[in-house]
């Protein structure tokens, strides 16, 4: 019970504000000239090698968080690597094209992490299924159950094609929206 509230409660603080349309047309308007990539800088499609290579391996180090964030007195810890990841092709970013797949990127990191808080509730399912085995016969039990779980391969299988889709857009340099990474939580929640 207390692990399904901290869910709960992870899950609404991940959640992100919905954009009206009058704060679209408010950035329209304050944007006064569009941002420009640096001089020298070569160019495919619109997104530069330099965002890209820093987008690549902020990719990664979400593809790889299996982390749930922690929270420590009403304050939310994730992990510093991937954070530090985003922060680095977000610094990198000079084009409105660069910032909308940083904005990307921040999503699908918060979607991998409620996915992984629901890896935890069914790790916690499928090990009390073997309460009798051992701790280390229970772990292994709990996870061979895991990979025939329908809810967990449904997560894992919108993860990665929401990450081949991400490679293959950054490795093209071209920004174009990512439909794979719309919904790669699962559609049923663990109970």
């Amino acid at each position: 019970m207390r692990r399904a509230l901290f869910v709960a409660t992870l899950i609404s603080l991940f959640a992100l504000p919905a954009v009206t349309q009058e704060q679209t047309t408010d950035a329209k308007t304050e944007a006064k000239e569009p941002l420009k990539a640096p001089e020298g800088e070569q160019h495919f499609g619109q997104l530069t090698d330099t965002y890209a290579k820093a987008a690549l391996l902020a990719l990664r180090a979400i593809e790889g968080d299996g982390t749930e964030p922690e929270i420590i007195k009403g304050e939310v810890y994730i992990n510093r690597h991937t954070s530090d990841a985003i922060n680095a092709a977000d610094i990198e970013a000079t084009t409105e094209q660069e910032k909308s797949v940083t904005a990307l990127l921040n999503r699908v990191y918060s979607k991998k992490l409620t996915n992984n808080l629901c890896r935890g509730i069914l790790q916690i399912k499928h090990e009390g299924k073997f309460l009798t085995l051992t701790k280390d016969r229970r772990a292994l039990a709990a996870q061979e159950s895991m990979a025939k779980d329908p809810i967990a391969v449904q997560m894992k299988e919108r993860e990665n094609a929401c990450f081949g889709a991400l490679d293959t857009m950054l490795r093209a340099r071209k920004y174009e929206r990512c439909q794979a990474c719309d919904k790669i939580e699962s559609d049923e929640k663990p109970r």
